[in-house]
């Protein structure tokens, strides 16, 4: 075995590292261990030269990856040489029109050894955005990690105090966040979003406005409406100004956005709809599977700030529709005062 991921990087070939991730999931597959998910110390299974490699095989078992949506958050933190991650790029986009990214983003407490781990750890659970987050922690007990990681074990040991505090760990238990495991969301990727028997609806007639699934063809519409009400999106419902969107992007950009949604609405793996008043495009309602627990939908809808009166208007008629015409029992949708 290699000592390093760089050493890994330059001898090991993507054939080798398949076989070599396969007898370890079949092992423990074998050994009768509940495999959730397919993680990679110090990043070595996603390294650029072996990732699709590695999504490959995730899918093959029905796993979800640790490749978070925000790639520079993991590949600046991690130990090995500069890396063009544009293999990771096209993995990731891959992997998001499937459905299949499940992390947006990946902080990493050894990256901020020069300061308190109290209060980088609060950071990371204050200023969480909407999403997934994953933490990685190093915690360590005892006397032998000052030989193992002499560079680091001060940080290690004073990780693992932390979250021995009980005044700590109560604070982090108040704050606006959800704990969630791996295996949920890989039961989830392996459930399908919608029965097999149920057909989407491809219209509502709502008061004053229409619903119709997004495609290309809605693009310098839908471009014209979001990037004239940015300001406005951020603080409706359901979104955040800490999101990744909205955000200014080209119109060809939009186009790959909106070809996306098109293809989620397709393959069944989530629903867009536009927003249609006579044939101008007033907004977009999201329909896709949970990213946290409790809900077995997550809906977002957007109105252009020319038309912020139909916000509650949409809103309204889309939760009487969802609760109609829908196979949702509890479906999330952040209400209008």
């Amino acid at each position: 075995m290699w000592p390093d991921v760089a050493s890994v990087r330059t001898h090991a070939s993507p054939d080798a590292v398949a076989g070599e991730l396969r007898t370890q999931i079949e092992t423990a597959l074998a050994a009768g261990i509940d495999v959730t998910h397919l993680d990679h110390h110090m990043g070595a299974a996603v390294a650029p030269e072996f990732v699709a490699t590695t999504a490959e095989i995730a899918s093959d078992y029905g796993l979800p990856l640790m490749l978070p949506a925000q790639l520079a958050t993991f590949y600046d933190v991690m130990d090995q040489p500069p890396a063009d991650i544009s293999a990771a790029e096209e993995v990731r986009d891959s992997l998001a029109a499937a459905g299949r990214i499940v992390v947006d983003r990946f902080l990493m407490g050894l990256s901020y050894q020069d300061r308190d781990p109290r209060a980088v750890n609060r950071e990371f659970v204050a200023d969480a955005a909407p999403g997934v987050t994953f933490l990685s922690f190093h915690c360590a007990v005892g006397t032998d990690i000052a030989a193992i990681h002499p560079h680091d074990a001060a940080w290690r040991l004073a990780e693992d105090a932390l979250f021995r505090d009980d005044a700590f760990v109560a604070w982090a238990a108040g704050q606006n966040v959800e704990l969630i495991g791996f295996r949920g969301i890989r039961d989830t990727l392996r459930t399908p979003f919608v029965p097999e028997d149920f057909t989407p609806p491809v219209r509502l007639d709502g008061p004053g406005f229409r619903l119709e699934p997004l495609g290309p063809h809605h693009n310098e519409r839908d471009h014209a409406a979001w990037m004239a009400s940015i300001d406005h999106i951020r603080t409706t419902p359901g979104f955040d100004t800490r999101g990744r969107w909205p955000a200014p992007m080209s119109l060809a950009e939009n186009l790959a956005d909106l070809e996306r949604h098109a293809h989620d609405f397709a393959t069944r793996k989530g629903f867009t709809y536009s927003i249609i008043d006579d044939d101008n495009v007033i907004g977009c309602l999201y329909i896709y599977p949970p990213r946290r627990r409790g809900s077995d939908a997550e809906v977002r809808s957007w109105v252009s700030a020319a038309r912020a009166e139909m916000d509650v208007v949409v809103w309204r008629a889309v939760a009487e529709w969802l609760a109609s015409a829908w196979p949702f029992d509890a479906p999330r949708y952040a209400a209008r005062d």
